[in-house]
């Protein structure tokens, strides 16, 4: 019986030692100040110092080990610190009136909170469930307020978080809240009336914020492992959103200067990386990822820029510079792998649209001055086009559909219209081909080139070439090819057209096989067309004074006709609308000259060579293997030749 009182005694003993190892020092400088400090456990020190009048502290802390100080000094502060676990570690200090801080520590070991507040008003509140957590509040002002949750949202415990927030200035709001382990957040606001919100639920993700000036709001949500983000705002009235969900890895930096800018990022997925940077007033950007390994950098320095950018799947990269005001971007990349867009834009009132939807495509865009419009849609693989306008208000159409289409398209002037399309080529098994449109150079103004080049089923291969450059003003050149096979028949359209000069106009259309057209006009009022079909060829050259030139070539095969012109008002007219490898040759030296061939039948050659003033011929074919020659050298000569059957054979020589 007595072994047992005295075992008791003793443990009363030790539990009376144990619980005497608390400690608590309070000091109290002022009037009406108040103190309520209750612990329980063991090895817990708690120290409170008030200096003012009213300031209220209350402390608890239950477990073992733990350590908070409370300082407080000015007037009608309040703090309430309770920590529930062991080994915490809680500071508050605070100056000045009306200042509130909250800390609770529950259920949790190792975890370490500071909050330091000055001036006026201002409230800061810590809130965890865990171990190893840190956070550091510091406010230096008026009216800010800062709360930091950390803990799982699951199992109510979260480990090894950080968190720090610095505050300077009047009314500023920061919140962070970490569900998860290892998640790292830094808040940095400078300046009056900031808002920064941060969520961070999952593991190992990195959050910095800063923001310099005044009425800044940036919005960070992160969900998943291993996200990092960076907003850096200096100015006032800026925002960022960003949205980093599920996934891991991936990366986005925000850094905006100046007035009323706005961002909004959304990551969705694995290893993204996207940065926007705006120097300016008034400019937007946004970038959406979904997929993995997909890349945006957005830089816009000016006024009233926006840019969008929306990728999907896997490994697309998009690059965007704007420099100047009021320039509009969008890019989207959503149906396929590994597209490439670079745009940049520099002036003013440029908009610049690309669409690739496929893989491995490739789309180059540079817009220079004021102006520019340009639309790029890209569908299928292996597309490149490349827009490049230097000047004001042109315009630059590309639509490539297809594979392996490529179109190059230059403009440096004034109000030009370009348009690109590539119809690429629809393969069936074992079929091959590629339309490939390169050209458009202008220089001048009012000037308008069009390319259109068609490949359709059952080819086993095709191609397609076109250029159009023109100097000068108001000129007008259209190409349009179409490969319509439907057999094993090799197919290369080729069409080329160079004027300098005033107010020429040249239009060629190529249907069928292999087919050539080469135009080239030099001068003033010139106008040439060429039709074309089944592997025929035209070459049309004009030199001079409002000439005028049309050669119409039918569907038959291997149609050939050169025209030369070089004077003034001269018109030559060729047409083959049938049978096959009919030659027709004009050449024009002089004024007032025409000349006109009407060729119907096959292996007919007609050569027509005038020199002089006001000279006439006409020349008319019907039938096979005619052969006409005419050479007029001289004034007022005049030439008609009419060949009904075949083989006949008629030359004129007037001198």
């Amino acid at each position: 019986m007595k072994k047992v009182v005295f075992s008791a005694a003793a443990l009363m003993c030790g539990t009376l030692m144990f619980a005497q190892s608390n400690v608590s020092d309070v000091n109290q400088n002022g009037n009406s100040n108040d103190a309520q400090i209750v612990q329980s456990g063991g090895g817990n020190d708690s120290e409170v110092i008030s200096t003012g009048n009213r300031n209220a502290a209350t402390v608890t802390q239950s477990g073992t080990i733990h350590n908070s100080i409370v300082e407080q000094r000015g007037d009608d502060n309040a703090s309430t610190v309770t920590s529930i676990g062991r080994n915490n570690n809680s500071k508050v200090g605070q100056v000045d009136e009306r200042n509130t801080s909250v800390v609770l520590q529950q259920g949790g070991n190792n975890n370490s909170s500071r909050v330091s507040q000055g001036q006026i008003s201002s409230n800061g509140t810590v809130s965890r469930t865990g171990r190893d957590n840190t956070s550091d509040i510091s406010q230096d002002g008026n009216s800010n307020k800062s709360v930091v949750e950390q803990w799982d949202s699951n199992t109510l415990v979260g480990e090894f978080n950080r968190s720090a927030v610095s505050q300077l200035g009047d009314r500023n709001d920061s919140k962070v809240r970490q569900t998860g382990d290892n998640n790292t957040s830094a808040v940095s606001q400078d300046g009056n009336d900031n808002i920064s919100d941060i969520l961070q639920d999952g593991d190992q993700n990195q959050s910095t914020g800063s923001q310099i000036g005044n009425e800044n709001n940036s919005s960070v949500s992160q969900s998943g492992s291993l996200h990092t983000s960076t907003v850096a705002q200096d100015g006032d009235s800026n925002t960022a959103n960003l949205v980093q969900s599920n996934g891991i890895d991936s990366n986005s930096e925000v850094n905006q200067t100046g007035f009323r800018n706005h961002t909004n990022t959304n990551q969705n997925g694995d290893n993204h990386e996207s940065t926007i940077t705006q120097t300016g007033d008034r400019n937007g950007a946004g970038v959406s990822q979904y997929g993995s390994y997909n890349q945006s950098n957005t830089v816009q320095t000016g006024n009233d820029n926006g840019s969008l950018v929306a990728q999907a799947r896997t490994g697309n990269d998009s690059e965007v510079s704007q420099d100047g005001d009021d320039n509009s971007s969008n890019v989207r990349q959503n149906g396929g792998n590994y597209n490439s867009s670079d745009v940049d834009q520099n002036g003013s009132d440029h908009v610049s649209v690309v669409n690739q939807n496929g893989t491995e495509n490739i789309s180059i865009v540079s817009q220079k001055l004021n102006r520019n419009n340009s639309d790029v849609q890209q569908v299928g693989s292996r597309n490149e086009s490349n827009v490049d306008q230097n000047g004001n208000d042109n315009t630059g159409i590309v639509n490539q559909l297809g594979n392996d289409n490529k179109a190059t398209m230059s403009s440096e002037g004034n109000r030009f219209k370009n348009d690109i399309t590539n119809y690429g080529v629809w393969r069936t098994p074992g079929a091959s081909g590629t339309m490939m449109a390169k050209g458009i150079t202008q220089t001048g103004d009012n000037n308008i080139g069009t390319i259109t080049q068609v490949g359709y089923i059952g080819v086993t291969s095709g191609s397609g070439s076109a250029g159009i450059g023109q100097l000068g003003n108001s000129n007008k050149a259209t190409i349009t090819q179409t490969n319509l096979l439907a057999h094993a028949w090799s197919g290369s359209n080729a069409a080329f057209v160079d004027q300098i000069g005033d107010m020429n106009e040249s239009v060629q259309n190529q249907t069928g096989r292999a087919g050539t057209s080469y135009f080239r006009q030099a001068g003033n009022n010139n106008y040439g067309e060429s039709q074309q079909a089944s592997q025929s060829r035209a070459t049309l050259e004009q030199e001079g004074n409002r000439n005028s030139s049309i050669q119409i070539q039918g569907a038959e095969n291997m149609q050939k006709s050169d025209t030369y012109q070089l004077g003034d008002d001269n018109i030559a007219t060729s047409e083959q609308s049938g049978g096959i490898t009919n030659h027709s040759k004009i050449l024009q030296e002089g004024d007032w000259n025409t000349a006109e061939v009407n060729q119907l039948g096959a292996t007919n050659t007609s050569d027509v060579s005038q020199m002089g003033d006001l000279n006439i011929s006409d020349v008319m074919q019907n039938g096979n293997s005619n052969i006409s020659t005419v050479g007029q050298t001289g004034m007022s000569n005049m030439s008609t030749v009419n060949q009904l059957g075949d083989m006949n054979t008629s030359t004129v020589t007037q001198n």
